[in-house]
């Protein structure tokens, strides 16, 4: 039986070139020099690592412009910060999008001991805590800012000396070291307020002659009030907001709903009308 053999002089061209799905076949035959089709084995890794090697596109609804500050991101990609808490364990979990991704979402979460991390994604488990959100074109803004508290997340969980740590036993210093929700709203109040390292919430900005730094602006939605005073103190940039902001596609749905329940009613007569305002009154 032949042995999986790659020429030296030849190496694996196609992890530095791109391939489009029209080309794929002829870069398939021409690696390796082994034959095509299933009996090359350097083909066949081709074909399997073909959805790697394709150039990452992203289609933008239409009528929405692209930000300068979106270069190489999806649109408003960083704009917001949904942050994740897990109502057993108190996982904190940061994520640029609404919806938790298994892939991306379990990788934030160390080892801690034998059946502390969870295997899964349960999306039952899951609440959202907090929404930060720095405005239009401010992405790389917010990417800096969840950086910044991805790395205060990891030296926490990683990097601690407490001597009531070492005194307990493996299974409570994992569970104790799980619980990273007031340390998340605490890193996130220390970031927001410019400290760190190339944090860009710090603006430096002309007045005239001189250069003065300046904080960005940034609004924080809490889920529930009380979360917010983990932080000893907030900088005078950030806003409060109890409530965590609907997304545009509820927004939207749920007007066209109520003009449609609207319009019936008012077919129906007025008796029908009446219904509507006492609803209303009463709501």
């Amino acid at each position: 039986m032949n042995a999986f053999k790659l020429n030296p002089i030849r190496p694996l061209h196609f992890l530095t070139t791109r391939v489009t799905a029209g080309s794929s076949s002829s870069a398939i035959a021409s690696v390796g020099g082994g034959g095509t089709g299933i009996n090359n084995p350097a083909a066949l890794f081709l074909l399997f690592s073909t959805s790697a090697c394709l150039e990452k596109t992203y289609h933008y609804p239409r009528g929405v412009k692209r930000h300068e500050n979106d270069k190489g991101h999806p649109t408003g990609h960083g704009e917001k910060i949904w942050i994740y808490n897990h109502i057993v364990a108190n996982h904190v979990v940061w994520s640029f999008t609404p919806d938790l991704r298994s892939n991306k979402s379990l990788r934030q979460l160390p080892y801690t001991g034998k059946k502390l991390v969870p295997a899964g994604l349960r999306k039952d488990y899951w609440r959202p805590m907090a929404v930060v959100e720095f405005g239009r074109g401010n992405g790389p803004i917010g990417r800096s800012v969840y950086a910044k508290c991805r790395e205060l997340k990891k030296r926490h969980e990683l990097e601690w000396e407490d001597e009531r740590l070492l005194n307990m036993s493996r299974e409570q210093r994992g569970r104790e070291l799980n619980d990273q929700k007031g340390n998340a709203v605490a890193d996130l109040a220390y970031v927001l307020a410019g400290k760190g390292k190339g944090n860009r919430m710090l603006e430096t900005v002309k007045e005239g002659e001189t250069e003065v730094e300046k904080l960005h602006e940034a609004t924080v939605y809490w889920a529930s009030e009380q979360d917010q005073y983990f932080a000893e103190s907030w900088s005078h940039n950030v806003t409060h907001v109890v409530g965590l902001p609907a997304r545009e596609w509820v927004k939207k749905f749920g007007a066209a709903n109520a003009q449609s329940e609207e319009a019936i009613l008012k077919e129906e007569g007025g008796g029908a009308e009446a219904q509507l305002e006492g609803e209303k009154v009463a709501a």
